[in-house]
């Protein structure tokens, strides 16, 4: 009895081995068809993933909305218009998968989103797979994208979140529809032409290939305005930081393409970056650290490091405007973080006569007194008013 127990314990052991063995192996060859198909596709498929942290994400959705989403595409999503025209909303491509068709080639494109992480914005992944090991159909793909028919006459507006997010497309606007002195858009026009053609001068010594401007002057007076007439001339893009991402300065400047502007206004609302007055030996301070008597999580110091171009994209031109030059710190303006420095000032005779000949095709001569403190600003309002000639001019003038 004893024998034929222990026989049947051997056989339950040997029954239940086999049994665990016959499991792991039909588990594994369960998986096999998966497992080959999946090596198939990897060695005659080629993937390119495209997230919403890249610029041509954006030039992607675009181009698939204006050729595709109203033909072939099932699933769509309502968008903001980030993509820079001018609807409220636009209906965009949807999340999951696609076929397109680009000239003889056939692709899947598949747009999945991801946890914002309570950060507000949609982060979104655009997967593009094709037959194939060549990279030359996607280059030529991507070329075609590459070609903004609104680039030509638009300059592209980006905003520093999480990432350097496409705001939107504005109109470029001339040099000559801003109201300013001829001497001070003639200095502005000379600095920037040499500068674009010392690239090269910059190279052979050593030197960081950047540029600061700063505008100063009174609210109302055509701070902004100059800077998408600057943008446009360039045809750079406007990366746009507010002065409370000033923490993220460094970060910004990392991921700032080459040639493009970055632009702060109003950086003396930033305490961190005021004036440190004087030190104790009675002289006015240069790049010493400030002593921290502000709450302001900016650092002063790491503020100047990054401006003089340790993390600054080969080209890049900072703007930076301020209400109040007084109020900041001489360091940060001095030259070489601040290569030219440009009041823009209230309407004077010059700037009037170039606003009366622009919208009236008069010139009123230098025989007049004008308002004091009166801005641009002021003058742009009362020609949305319809306001006549004359009632501007009464309005601007003194008797």
């Amino acid at each position: 009895m004893e024998m034929i127990a222990q026989v049947n314990i051997e056989q339950l052991v040997i029954t239940a081995l086999t049994l665990t063995a016959a499991g792991m192996i039909g588990f594994w060859i369960k998986d096999i068809p998966l497992r080959l198909c999946a090596y198939i596709l990897r060695q005659c498929t080629t993937v390119v993933d495209i997230t919403s942290a890249h610029n041509s994400f954006y030039n992607l959705m675009r181009f698939l909305e204006d050729n595709y989403a109203h033909k072939n595409f099932r699933t769509f999503k309502l968008t903001n218009g980030k993509w820079g025209n001018n609807d409220i909303t636009t209906i965009g491509i949807g999340y999951g998968g696609h076929f397109i068709k680009f000239e003889s080639l056939f692709m899947y494109v598949s747009l999945t989103k991801q946890d914002s992480h309570g950060t507000g914005l949609d982060k979104e992944t655009i997967t593009i797979t094709k037959l194939g090991r060549s990279r030359k159909d996607f280059e030529k793909f991507f070329k075609a994208i590459s070609i903004d028919k609104q680039r030509e006459n638009n300059i592209q507006i980006y905003k520093m979140k999480d990432y350097w997010y496409p705001m939107n497309q504005i109109p470029k606007r001339a040099l000559d529809t801003v109201f300013l002195e001829q001497e001070k858009k003639n200095l502005i026009l000379k600095t920037i032409d040499d500068f674009v053609k010392a690239e090269q001068w910059y190279l052979d010594n050593g030197i960081p290939y950047q540029l600061g401007i700063l505008l100063y002057g009174s609210p109302g007076t055509g701070k902004s305005s100059l800077i998408k007439a600057i943008a446009s001339y360039m045809k750079y893009d406007i990366y746009y930081l507010p002065v409370g991402g000033l923490v993220k300065l460094e970060d910004c400047m990392e991921s700032l393409p080459e040639q493009s502007i970055i632009v702060i206004e109003d950086i003396d609302c930033e305490n961190a970056l005021h004036s440190r007055g004087e030190n104790h030996s009675g002289q006015s301070p240069n790049d010493k650290p400030p002593i921290n008597i502000s709450m302001s999580e900016v650092n002063f110091s790491d503020v100047l490091n990054v401006i003089d171009g340790i993390c600054s994209a080969h080209g890049r031109i900072l703007i930076t405007t301020t209400n109040h030059i007084e109020k900041l710190d001489p360091a940060l303006i001095r030259p070489g973080r601040i290569d030219l420095k440009v009041e823009i000032s209230f309407v004077s005779i010059e700037i009037f006569n170039q606003f009366t000949r622009r919208f009236f095709g008069k010139d009123i001569g230098s025989d007049i007194k004008l308002k004091e403190q009166l801005t641009c600003a002021e003058l742009q309002n009362l020609l949305l008013q319809k306001k006549s000639f004359e009632e501007i001019l009464s309005y601007a003038t003194y008797g």
